[in-house]
């Protein structure tokens, strides 16, 4: 994963170079493939800083983009086709900017010279990114190694020969694409996503639905030192789609209620809100949470607890130590299950003990697990947690919570994941590409995933 992450760094680099070499033509998004498997729309006028644009020259080796035939004032297309290969789109006005542009990077030995196939201009940027120019669009794809250049020129001529009609500018992800109003706008099959992206928007899919049928359109904006990413699933199919807005009904608005409890430096968090069984039914289809319920329910009947909760629900990663820490705070309408923990206790097995910890509050430990569990009765909240720290405090503030501008992106909401950037680079190695990405952010130190 960190390999392609660093692919697609890199790409992005040369991509949005070339990019910013192109101005506006009537049908140029027509080149981006009628059948991408994902797309993404870049404007220039919600995203462009002077500073962006100096740091994007310095990298590349360009003193100025001001005379290169720039017209910010239109969007950008990275497209990733059915393949995976990546591309990016953009219009072109003035071949002659573009072509000394060119001349200046060959001098460099950064380029190729240009060189005609088919009627279109191609060169290789850094050996690996072929750049195809018509007289209406650029159109760059990557990375290739030199004995594929010629398979893909093949590829890119086609594209760059696309017509209006059957092209993308026809398709109904461009139309959907067109209605999302933000500095990057992305339209996906959910399965082309990174997974730590996708995870919000797959729990809200029916069990057994077609993952080539399901899409996430996405508003991708900066807001203070917040990266939001506000999306819904969807399809193009109509049986589909009804099928995943009868699984989204399941979920209710999520309320200002507990967020209070979530800590700021939490690696990751997630809430939404519920009726008991439906979690269950959630939490049973997805791997991970699947594999805690079986070896939980051999000793304690956890789905019977799952099943008590009606409302607000908060669950915490944390990584410390090499040690992945949990928790589960929840809303209940009864505690029927209370009664059953003696029961539990009698039956067991060997080498598994259940603790009193207070009042309603119980520790269950054996050599392969640990785990708290309890009900706060004057709120009736239910809380799971593998931390006897955490679970003598889940259920009050956090000493210093998220800020109000997080919570208010995720109340109103199905389902939210709240991402601790600082806490994330502690945890994985920042020198392969995710960390140089994030660093391009500048000043983001939190990342929120909403599902609408």
């Amino acid at each position: 994963m960190l390999k392609m992450e660093k692919k697609i760094y890199r790409f992005t680099l040369v991509a949005l170079f070339a990019a910013l070499l192109c101005s506006c033509s009537s049908n140029y998004v027509d080149v981006v493939p009628h059948n991408a498997k994902a797309v993404v729309a870049i404007n220039p006028k919600q995203l462009g800083t002077d500073r962006e644009l100096v740091a994007l020259g310095k990298i590349l080796g360009v003193e100025s983009v001001e005379n290169c035939g720039i017209d910010l004032k239109e969007k950008i297309f990275l497209f990733m086709a059915p393949d995976g290969m990546l591309g990016l789109v953009a219009a072109v006005t003035s071949e002659s900017d573009v072509e000394k542009v060119f001349d200046s990077l060959v001098e460099k030995k950064m380029a190729t010279e240009f060189e005609d196939y088919k009627g279109y201009d191609f060169s290789v940027v850094n050996n690996s990114f072929l750049v195809g120019k018509s007289s209406k669009a650029l159109l760059v794809m990557g990375p290739s190694v030199a004995s594929d250049h010629l398979v893909l020129k093949r590829r890119m001529a086609k594209y760059l020969s696309a017509e209006s009609e059957g092209g993308f500018g026809s398709t109904e992800m461009y139309d959907r694409l067109s209605d999302i109003d933000a500095a990057l706008a992305v339209v996906a099959q959910l399965r082309m996503l990174p997974e730590n992206v996708s995870v919000p928007f797959s729990m809200t899919l029916p069990k057994n639905v077609p993952m080539e049928k399901c899409y996430v359109a996405a508003a991708v904006r900066k807001q203070g030192k917040t990266l939001s990413i506000e999306g819904e699933t969807f399809s193009f199919d109509s049986q589909t789609d009804d099928s995943i807005n009868a699984m989204k009904d399941k979920f209710k608005p999520i309320a200002d209620s507990y967020l209070n409890t979530i800590p700021s430096d939490r690696l990751m968090s997630l809430t939404c809100s519920m009726a008991g069984n439906d979690l269950l039914n959630m939490m049973r289809s997805n791997n991970e949470m699947r594999t805690l319920l079986f070896g939980v329910n051999t000793s304690i009947d956890i789905d019977k607890m799952v099943r008590s909760v009606d409302g607000q629900i908060v669950v915490g990663y944390d990584d410390n130590n090499d040690e992945n820490n949990f928790s589960l705070l929840a809303e209940v309408n009864n505690m029927d299950w209370i009664a059953d923990v003696d029961y539990w206790k009698r039956s067991s097995p060997h080498g598994t003990v259940i603790d009193d910890m207070g009042e309603g509050k119980y520790r269950i430990h054996s050599d392969a697990m640990d785990v708290f569990f309890g009900v706060e009765k004057s709120r009736k909240l239910l809380y799971i947690t593998s931390e006897e720290e955490v679970a003598d405090n889940c259920t009050k503030d956090a000493k210093k919570p998220i800020d109000s501008e997080i919570k208010a992106m995720t109340v109103g909401k199905k389902l939210a994941i709240i991402v601790n950037i600082n806490s994330l680079l502690k945890v994985f190695d920042v020198n392969m590409g995710a960390g140089v990405a994030l660093s391009m952010l500048g000043g983001i130190d939190t990342i929120v995933v909403t599902e609408k």
